[in-house]
């Protein structure tokens, strides 16, 4: 709730327009899109997921804020459509790298895990086709005319071209490097290993365990009497 508020000041404080609702709704959305895809997916999501969740979709209200400039920078001009196929190459290839990383947490052991990349992955892809294909309705006044949802755009001839081949060689081998690598890396489902423990604190712990055992292995009976009585 506190979050919720925070957000809703800010978006008062710099929009300033009642059309900054939408802006503020559309995570909302989202988040509660995500949590019923990922409550029929799973079967069933984690409070915890669905706090920490709930940061991880808060980065699509940038999807909205980017739309929204670029709508209000163009409202009663004719290429106001324009504007919306300018912002939506960027956006699709933000959100897309963005679902490519939560991928890898699919294969995850530990539950809490893969509920949270399903989660997130649901709350993304829906502010994205929010962001393109609803918020826009809700931020062009009624009193522009009707255009066509997709207009045939001239798009000019772009070559794109490497100035330092250099660079380009040190950043394939990098790349070829960090992909053999992660083929080595050892992946543990055990939730408890999470934490790191110093070498000192086992030793510390496993003494205390042999001298005192732990309560599933034995029982500790304390006795009370006075001094010098007898047993």
């Amino acid at each position: 709730p506190v979050s919720f508020i925070l957000l809703g000041i800010l978006f008062f404080v710099f929009i300033r327009s009642t059309r900054g609702v939408c802006l503020f709704l559309l995570p909302v959305a989202s988040l509660g899109f995500a949590a019923a895809f990922a409550g029929l997916v799973m079967g069933s999501v984690s409070g915890i997921v669905i706090g920490f969740g709930s940061v991880v979709i808060g980065i699509t209200a940038d999807y909205a804020i980017h739309v929204f400039y670029a709508v209000a920078a163009q409202v009663g001009a004719p290429d106001t459509r324009k504007a919306l196929a300018g912002i939506s190459a960027p956006l699709c290839i933000g959100a897309l790298t963005t679902l490519a990383a939560f991928t890898a947490l699919l294969f995850s052991n530990i539950s809490a895990i893969s509920q949270m990349a399903v989660f997130a992955m649901a709350g993304i892809a829906a502010a994205l086709f929010l962001a393109l294909f609803v918020l826009p309705h809700c931020l062009v006044p009624r009193d522009i005319p009707d255009q066509p949802a997709f207009p045939v755009l001239k798009r000019p001839a772009v070559r794109y071209g490497f100035r330092s081949p250099v660079s380009l060689v040190v950043w394939a081998l990098v790349g070829i490097c960090m992909a053999v690598s992660a083929f080595f890396v050892p992946v543990s489902g055990d939730i408890r290993k999470l934490g790191y423990m110093p070498s000192k604190v086992l030793a510390y712990e496993e003494q205390n365990a042999r001298i005192w055992k732990t309560p599933r292995d034995g029982v500790l009976i304390v006795v009370k009497g006075d001094p010098g009585e007898d047993g």
